[in-house]
């Protein structure tokens, strides 16, 4: 009884930490700069047991993240990944939706 308990909640929690790291990524590619396509394009959410991450794997994407006197006159940002996680209120969300599946 003990151990399905802590596997819900070990469930539960996966699935809170995948659902926003989804609104994460969205919202980062919404914020990204645009080009060609391809830095958009590349953004993944990585999946390992209870640590997910929020990737972009095309090679500029860490210079436009970090770069922040690069221009975008096509729209996007800098920090576009480090501001979705921000807008996204990540920690509360995390919170909630574990407690929203477990029973």
């Amino acid at each position: 009884m003990h151990d399905a308990k802590l596997t819900e909640i070990q469930a539960a929690a996966q699935a809170a930490l995948v659902e926003v790291a989804t609104e994460v990524l969205k919202r980062a590619q919404e914020l990204a700069p645009v080009l060609d396509g391809k830095l958009k394009g590349s953004g993944r959410v990585e999946v390992d047991d209870l640590e997910v991450r929020v990737v972009f794997r095309a090679p500029h994407a860490w210079l436009q993240h970090e770069r922040l006197d690069y221009k975008h006159p096509r729209g996007g940002q800098a920090k576009y990944l480090e501001t979705a996680a921000g807008d996204q209120g990540v920690a509360g969300k995390l919170v909630d939706g574990v407690k929203a599946r477990i029973r």
